[in-house]
């Protein structure tokens, strides 16, 4: 069942922090080692043998659809839905609504987490909560440190825009979700899924946290798409 899941990847943003590296090309396609980083993402899902795969593009999309095409090349079935104009994370999701078939692994198409999915695929049906997010306690994401936890192992505060200095783990932008979490989200308005539709669940006690081993790589900055080089050197 694990590996039938689709996986969504949100590819919508435009990387303002990246500078003169985004004008023009999206965030995801930013080059590491000749290559986008995104093919870095779909490189590990394939290898996990997740191949059905759904691109939700903003800025510049086309440029990602052009590249990657219907995913055939690299043995993986790629679908896209577009926005026209900026939705945010959530309001993306919800556009794509009648393109996500069930339950589906969610992840940022700006962040690498090299975990074994199957495993928070487990854990989330074991939960059995609306949602599972994977997080991390790594000392090297330390500064970006945002979620807190209770003693059942649910979220219990996001802190999407400022790390906290009480918080106990960094979000690793992965997900396991209940299709039913789309019909929680507002259609035909800009809409975050971290600061809105997260919030609703912490509320509800409906989003488990799993914690993987290992840290994450965000390519949000310059300095940390120096490290992400490293990483994919190795």
């Amino acid at each position: 069942m694990s590996k039938n899941m689709q996986v969504v990847i949100l590819a919508g943003g435009r990387g303002t922090r990246l500078g003169r590296l985004t004008d023009d090309i999206p965030k995801p396609m930013v080059p590491i080692h000749g290559k986008p980083f995104l093919y870095y993402d779909l490189q590990m899902l394939k290898a996990q043998g997740y191949r059905d795969i759904l691109i939700l593009t903003g800025y510049l999309g086309k440029r990602i659809e052009e590249y990657f095409k219907d995913g055939v090349g690299l043995d993986l079935h790629i679908a896209y839905s577009h926005e026209e104009t900026p939705l945010g994370t959530g309001g993306a999701l919800k556009l794509a609504e009648n393109k996500i078939s069930g339950n589906f692994i969610l992840m940022n198409g700006d962040t690498l987490f090299p975990l074994e999915l199957h495993e928070l695929v487990d854990f989330f049906y074991r939960q059995d909560r609306m949602g599972a997010i994977a997080v991390s306690k790594d000392p090297s994401c330390r500064p970006a440190f945002n979620i807190t936890t209770n003693e059942d192992g649910l979220v219990k505060a996001y802190h999407k825009k400022l790390p906290s200095s009480g918080a106990s783990y960094a979000s690793g932008g992965v997900g396991v979700f209940k299709h039913d979490l789309l019909q929680t989200i507002p259609a035909g308005r800009p809409c975050s899924l971290e600061e809105d539709v997260y919030d609703i669940l912490i509320r509800n006690h409906d989003l488990a946290a799993y914690v993987a081993q290992g840290p994450f790589y965000d390519m949000g900055t310059q300095e940390r798409l120096k490290i992400i080089r490293e990483f994919l050197a190795t």
